[in-house]
């Protein structure tokens, strides 16, 4: 046979990658293939550990001084769906960001969750959905017998929220708060540890192939609540592999120890190298923040988030990997994203830096109007829906139909509509526009989207 997939990335491997995994695809590990065990007499159980891998999650626990951690390699969806499975019970209302993770979204239906949403703040000047704003998280908590709160931070995009503030409120409504962390592995180890969801979250989730020097698929996820572990590694048995890979375990393990060791210090220097090598880039925007947005607690500065004058962000994406070998991270209509670790040197830094200098002068014809995220009316549950009898109708006809199938622009991710909502002319014009502007849309196939029957 073929082997198309070995064919397709021989061609990549040697792209400067400031995009996912950590690693960067250097050789950087003191393992390899040949550690691929199983679950034998020396190695331990994943979901019965007792020796090395119980023993490597106190380890981790202390580091990040949480109250339990455990290996996920499944990722972070997993890490999530099991954290909602532990901390809720079937039809409890849950609070989520409306732009979260369709892990997020997957775990209510799993979980049988009912969701209670809140939207992000539209910072219009910078084109970004930015933080939660905190008075409008408390009047959204009070009454609602909202059991536990799902929210993201950083983002995409290296926007922390103010978590401290949260958690209070959270916890004055007596709910859990469960913070998907996923792109904030690092955060412990660099200036920013004070806004990591481990001081203030009852389940953190994160993804260390993000941001550490671990391979894909490799996760975390840590407890400060009181939760019995017999009930943690329950969940985990219902939603993880019986033969679990070790690679990925061992991977987490020494993307952790490694930040333990050298971390803090190569990510000061990073962002030393970020601050020197971008700050006078001509007619390039780098966001590091804005002071008049109280939603953002802080910006992550290892992600280096830029926009080009005249130029659309998948664009820039598209030409920097062209013409220069480097693969970033993910271009929207506005911004392109160059995701850096403690795996990319200064060589990596000048190369894009030079790259971004040499980014082509032209008018793209840019995008004014904001994908819209406003909520659709609520017609049925989520599970109801999803789980319900289904027909495929052509987008015009949808219009008075209730959907039966999720509806994402990528980017910027947030849903246009979830198993259970009203179809609208709004929400067809909104599908419309993100086509015809060249945007990533999931949930709909040759014009037709799925509905109730």
């Amino acid at each position: 046979m073929n082997r198309h997939i070995y064919t397709g990335l021989k061609k990549i491997k040697d792209e400067i990658i400031f995009s996912m995994p950590g690693h960067k695809s250097k050789d950087i590990f003191d393992f390899d293939y040949s550690y691929d065990v199983t679950e034998t007499l020396g190695s331990d159980k994943l979901l019965n550990p007792v020796d090395v891998i119980l023993k490597s999650q106190e380890e981790v626990a202390k580091v990040y001084g949480v109250g339990k951690s455990f290996y996920i390699p499944n990722g972070s969806t997993s890490a999530i769906q099991i954290a909602m499975k532990v901390l809720t019970k079937p039809k409890d209302k849950v609070l989520i960001q409306r732009n979260s993770h369709i892990a997020v979204y997957n775990s209510l239906i799993l979980n049988d969750l009912d969701p209670v949403y809140i939207n992000p703040k539209l910072n219009v000047e910078n084109n970004l959905f930015t933080g939660i704003d905190v008075e409008l998280f408390e009047n959204t908590l009070k009454g609602s017998d909202v059991k536990a709160v799902v929210v993201t931070s950083p983002n995409y995009f290296g926007l922390c929220l103010n978590l401290k503030e949260l958690s209070e409120i959270a916890h004055k409504y007596r709910a859990y708060l469960i913070v998907d962390e996923a792109h904030g592995a690092h955060l412990k180890f660099s200036k920013y540890e004070d806004f990591s969801a481990v001081n203030y979250a009852d389940a953190i989730i994160h993804s260390t192939h993000k941001t550490l020097p671990s391979l894909t698929q490799s996760a975390m996820l840590h407890f400060n609540a009181d939760v019995d572990s017999v009930e943690v590694l329950r969940a985990m048995r219902l939603f993880l592999s019986t033969s679990p890979s070790y690679l990925l375990m061992l991977s987490s393990e020494y993307g952790i120890n490694y930040m333990v060791e050298r971390g803090r210090e190569i990510l000061d220097r990073n962002l030393g190298y970020i601050e020197d090598l971008f700050r006078d880039i001509k007619g390039i925007n780098i966001f590091t923040g804005d002071e008049s947005d109280k939603t953002i607690g802080c910006v992550d500065r290892t992600k280096i988030l830029f926009s080009a004058e005249g130029r659309r962000g998948y664009s820039v994406v598209k030409e920097l990997n062209l013409r220069y070998n480097i693969r970033l991270e993910m271009g929207d209509l506005y911004y392109a994203l160059a995701l850096s670790s403690v795996c990319n040197d200064y060589e990596d830094f000048l190369k894009l830096r030079d790259a971004i200098k040499g980014i082509e002068k032209m008018d793209e014809g840019m995008y004014k109007r904001h994908i819209s995220i406003e909520t659709p009316k609520r017609i049925a549950k989520i599970r109801e829906a999803y789980f319900g009898e289904h027909a495929f109708v052509d987008l015009e006809n949808s219009v008075g139909r209730i959907s039966g199938d999720f509806i994402y622009a990528y980017p910027p991710g947030t849903p246009i509509i979830v198993p259970g909502e009203l179809f609208t002319e709004d929400v067809v014009e909104t599908v419309k526009e993100c086509l015809n502007i060249g945007l990533d849309v999931s949930g709909i196939e040759k014009n037709q989207v799925e509905v109730l029957k």
